[in-house]
Parts: structure tokens; C-alpha cells; sequence
């Protein structure tokens, strides 16, 4: 039976997860299997469409979920690689670790495992507020034009924490802003805990901020889910990319 046929059955006969995982957890069985073994990256995101016959926003979820896990890396322009972490079986495994551990007792936040939490979160988030229709546009836009001009890292900080949990709101979906206000404590808490490093240079910071968020909200008043979700998507990566990765740098 060819891969195609193996990847249609999982489809039909798991109807209880989500296309997503399943999709994912078949690409994880196929790397195991050696399959990619001579390119070490995967397939591209309209190839993999066409195999498990979805669309490649579902294939995009899949692969955000294991990147999330650290199983594939992507780098722009380049592809989506697999990492030595997927070939061990059984990673990661860490359930009891955290099975009975309630939220005040959580390990103490890394900077990079947040911002890139909070990627896949807000990312989803200004999908959401795409579908949901949200007229917040004004508030939003108005952030924006303060955010350009922040006179501080403390200023550019809270107006940035003020814009994200506007998206969420716009998101209509109440856990969505629990969820969104909780990383981005963490993700001070993140900022604080750890030797600060150079901060990377305000005007250049806030000019990030205010373009990436610009090209999310003409997303979102388009309705146009999978642009919002790109748009927040790259904004991260760009935020990353003002950092070196052993650096702790203020919360932005």
C-alpha cells in the first residue's frame, strides 16, 4: 500500500482527533520509518497537502504542533527539517512530571520556550479575531500609532501587552484571554528572572512592533484568517530575530 493510501486511511478511520494530529502524528511514524532520511526535511506544505488530501492550513497546524515539540525546525526559505529529537522514541515524555502539579507550582519560565508559545497562541488568536468578525479595529490601529512612538522599553512593553490582549478580546472567546494574559505574565516573568542582555536598539524595536501588528489588524478587518495567522506568525519571528538566543532581553 503506497504512502498515499496509508496517510487517506489514518483519515477515515480516526475520526476522533483532529486532522491536524492525526496528520501529525503520521509524519512523526514516517520519520521514524526512515522515510526522509536522505534530505532530513520534509516535504513542502502543498506536497504534504497533497498526499494527506487537506488543505495546507490544516498541514500548517500539523507542522506548527511539532515544531512546537521541537521535531522539525523551520527555517525560511530553506524548508521544514527534522530534528535528532524525532527519531527517539517516546519523546517528549514528561507527563508525570506535570501530571499532579497545579499552576503556582510551575517551573520557573525560559525566554525562548515562551516567546515561542506565545507565537503559536497569538497566532492562533488573530486567526480567530479574522473569524469572529471583531470591530476592536479602531482601539487596535490607535495602539499601533502609540506604539511607534513609545518613548521607553517600560512604555513600548505595556502598550504592546495592551495591543495583544485587545487582539484576544476581539478573539470572542474568554479562555482565549485568560490564556493570552497568563503568557504574557510568564513571559515577564521570563524578561526579569534571567541575567538582561543587551536590549536590542528602541526605535528599531518599536518600528517592528508597529508594522508587524499593522499587517496583522488589515488582516483581521479583511477577514482574511490564514493572512492574520502568518502575519502574527512573522511577527514573532522578526521579534526573535532582534535577540541572541542566551540573552534575556526586556519583555516586548
Amino acid at each position: 500500500m503506497s504512502n498515499e493510501d496509508l496517510a487517506s486511511d489514518e483519515l477515515r478511520t480516526q475520526r476522533d482527533l483532529r486532522a491536524y494530529q492525526i496528520i501529525g502524528q503520521s509524519l512523526l511514524q514516517r520519520i521514524r520509518s526512515g522515510e526522509f532520511h536522505a534530505t532530513g526535511k520534509l516535504p513542502t506544505e502543498r506536497e504534504l497537502a497533497e498526499v494527506y488530501s487537506v488543505g495546507r492550513a490544516v498541514i500548517r497546524d500539523a507542522l506548527v504542533m511539532l515544531e512546537v515539540k521541537g521535531l522539525v525546525q523551520s527555517r525560511q526559505g530553506s524548508g521544514i527539517y527534522i530534528t535528532k529529537a524525532a527519531y527517539a522514541e517516546g519523546w517528549p515524555d514528561r507527563k508525570e512530571e506535570f501530571a499532579d502539579r497545579p499552576l503556582s507550582e510551575a517551573p520557573a519560565p525560559k525566554w525562548l520556550d515562551i516567546l515561542h508559545a506565545q507565537q503559536c497562541l497569538e497566532s492562533h488568536i488573530a486567526r480567530q479575531a479574522a473569524l469572529a468578525g471583531a470591530d476592536e479595529g479602531g482601539a487596535l490601529e490607535e495602539l499601533v500609532e502609540r506604539l511607534r512612538q513609545a518613548p521607553s522599553p517600560t512604555e513600548l512593553n505595556r502598550l504592546n501587552g495592551l495591543w495583544h490582549a485587545t487582539l484576544a478580546q476581539a478573539a470572542r472567546n474568554s479562555e482565549l484571554m485568560w490564556l493570552s494574559q497568563q503568557m504574557w505574565e510568564r513571559r515577564a516573568q521570563a524578561a526579569t528572572a534571567q541575567t538582561l542582555g543587551d536590549y536590542p536598539n528602541l526605535a528599531a524595536t518599536r518600528q517592528l512592533c508597529a508594522l508587524d501588528h499593522r499587517r496583522t489588524l488589515e488582516a483581521i478587518r479583511k477577514g482574511d484568517a490564514d493572512r492574520a495567522y502568518f502575519a502574527m506568525w512573522h511577527h514573532f519571528e522578526n521579534l526573535k530575530a532582534l535577540y541572541k538566543p542566551e540573552k534575556a532581553p526586556i519583555s516586548v
